[in-house]
């Protein structure tokens, strides 16, 4: 966390939220050009970064791992390798109970995703580095039903990145790699 002119945040703050609530902060810069903060995320989920304005925004920056910004600030950032998932039915009624569930070792699940009704439906899923199992279940009609899993990052889908696609049921290990 920095502060151009010198003279600290002057009220701004700097936190960190998922779902659950607030996960670390506020940090501020009290005083001088700038300080640090540990901030302890687990890997897989979506966080909101939120800074504040305080009375001098302008002079407020700050770093948390590939992101950076300003004041006032807010950003939702994958804590891990973002994805999308892209779901099919090709008769146009969704998936009948059919559903896309993916989890790692450590218990961590994203889902269970569907398409409730219509010919598609996308979600974006945030993973850790590790193993993963993709478990899709058959639901009334599975020939009907159809996935793919693409890496993106916040231009979009990743040239050359990682993509895992099928059917249902449908049962495949993932391995996914996150950048350091």
């Amino acid at each position: 966390m920095s502060d151009s002119f010198g003279d600290g945040w002057n009220g701004a703050e700097f936190t960190v939220s998922n779902a659950g609530g607030v996960v670390s902060g506020p940090h501020t810069v009290f005083s001088g050009t700038g300080s640090t903060a540990d901030v302890c995320l687990v890997g897989g989920e979506y966080y909101t970064l939120d800074v504040s304005g305080g009375s001098y925004p302008g002079e407020v920056s700050w770093t948390l791992g590939g992101w950076s910004g300003g004041a006032p600030d807010q950003k939702q950032v994958c804590w891990g390798q973002s994805y999308s998932l892209h779901m099919s039915d090709s008769f146009g009624d969704g998936w009948n109970g059919a559903e896309f569930t993916i989890s790692n070792a450590d218990g961590v699940v994203s889902g269970p995703h569907t398409v409730f009704s219509g010919t598609e439906g996308t979600e974006n899923v945030c993973l850790a580095g590790g193993e993963h199992t993709i478990a899709v279940s058959g639901g009334s009609y599975p020939s009907e039903v159809s996935w793919t899993l693409t890496q993106t990052n916040e231009d979009g889908p990743v040239p050359g990145g990682v993509q895992w696609s099928g059917g249902a049921p449908d049962s495949q290990t993932a391995y996914v790699l996150v950048p350091v």
